[in-house]
């Protein structure tokens, strides 16, 4: 049997779940470059979200980069 004659094998597709990939949470340990980086790329359906840490802060660290990821992530969630 060649390959074009090879029948389709749909292999996990009622298994799969719909899922809504246009809103993105980025937080990072950098100040200013993320957010030009995502503002100049600007894809037309998808959402980016950059937390960028605050100038001068000194807290760059990624324990607390995943704080402030968690604390926009709880007031999200609060403001629905």
């Amino acid at each position: 049997m060649s390959l074009i004659q090879r029948p389709k094998v749909l292999i996990g597709r009622q298994q799969r779940e719909n899922r809504d990939d246009r809103f993105f949470v980025i937080a990072s340990e950098d100040t200013d470059a993320p957010v030009q980086y995502f503002e100049y790329l600007q894809f037309p359906r998808v959402k980016v979200f950059v937390i960028p840490t605050p100038k001068g802060s000194g807290h760059s660290s990624p324990a607390h980069v995943v704080e402030r990821l968690k604390a926009a992530f709880t007031s999200a969630c609060e403001s629905k």
